[in-house]
C-alpha cells in the first residue's frame, strides 16, 4: 500500500527524491514550496542532483554559461555528500546557493559557491568541486531522473513510493506556503497517483516569483 494524499496528513512520513539544478529559478520556487510542505505535512526529502548543462549540451543557451559552471561544480559536490549521506547538509547548501543567487541576484561565480559552502558546513568538498571524475555520478542522476519522467521535461522532478509515482514539476510562482502549501501538495499528490493521470499544463505569462529571503540563510557581510 502506498502512501497517498488521503494518509499524508496524519500519518506515516512520505519521503521524496527532488533532483534539481541550483541554477534553475523554477525548481528554486518549488523547493522552497516544499520547504513549506515539511512543516505541515509529515515529507522527508532526498535531495538528488539533475544537470541542466548536460540536459542541453549543444544547445544551450549561452547566456547561462555562468550559472552552469557553477551548478556544474556544485553537483559534483552534491553528489559526493549524497554518498557520505549528508542529506540535510545538501539542502543547506542548496538553500544558501538559492538565496545568493536567485533571491538576492548576486552574479553565478565559485565565490558565490564557495561561500554558500561554507555557510553550509560542507566546505570540506570544495575539492571536489574541480574533480571531473564526479561528472559520471551526476550524469548517472540526470538519466535516472529522464527515465523516471520522460525526456521532454526538466528540472524539478519530484519521486516517491520507490519510484512508482514522479512527476517534472510542479511548477510555481510564488510558492505556496503554510496550509496552503500543504493542501496544494495534497492535490499534486493525489493526482499523480491516479493511473489515469498523464500530463497538465498551461501556459506562464510572467518571470519567476522568489517570494522572502529564507530567513535561515547566512549571508556574509
Amino acid at each position: 500500500m502506498t502512501t497517498s494524499a488521503s494518509t499524508v496528513t496524519n500519518k506515516e512520513t512520505l519521503t521524496l527524491d527532488f533532483y534539481f539544478d541550483p541554477g534553475c529559478p523554477w525548481a528554486w520556487i518549488t523547493s522552497r514550496w516544499m520547504h513549506e510542505v515539511m512543516a505541515v505535512r509529515p515529507v522527508k526529502i532526498n535531495w538528488r542532483s539533475y544537470s541542466l548543462g548536460m540536459l542541453n549540451e549543444g544547445h544551450d543557451n549561452p547566456k547561462f554559461v555562468d550559472k552552469r559552471a557553477m551548478a556544474k561544480k556544485a553537483l559534483r559536490m552534491i553528489e559526493a555528500l549524497i554518498q557520505e549521506g549528508r542529506n540535510d547538509q545538501i539542502g543547506q547548501f542548496y538553500t544558501e546557493m538559492g538565496n545568493r543567487f536567485h533571491m538576492m541576484g548576486i552574479k553565478a561565480s565559485d565565490q558565490l559557491m564557495i561561500d554558500a559552502a561554507k555557510a553550509a558546513g560542507v566546505d570540506d568538498k570544495l575539492d571536489i568541486a574541480e574533480d571531473e571524475t564526479w561528472d559520471a555520478s551526476v550524469r548517472a542522476s540526470l538519466d535516472e531522473a529522464k527515465a523516471l519522467v520522460g525526456v521532454d521535461t526538466g528540472t524539478p522532478v519530484m519521486s516517491w513510493s520507490d519510484k512508482q509515482h514522479s512527476i517534472f514539476g510542479p511548477v510555481l510562482s510564488p510558492a505556496p506556503t503554510g496550509e496552503d502549501a500543504g493542501r496544494a501538495f495534497d492535490a499534486m499528490v493525489e493526482l499523480v497517483e491516479n493511473p489515469a493521470f498523464w500530463e497538465l499544463k498551461r501556459g506562464r505569462s510572467s518571470g519567476p516569483e522568489f517570494g522572502n529571503l529564507d530567513a535561515d540563510c547566512v549571508i556574509p557581510e
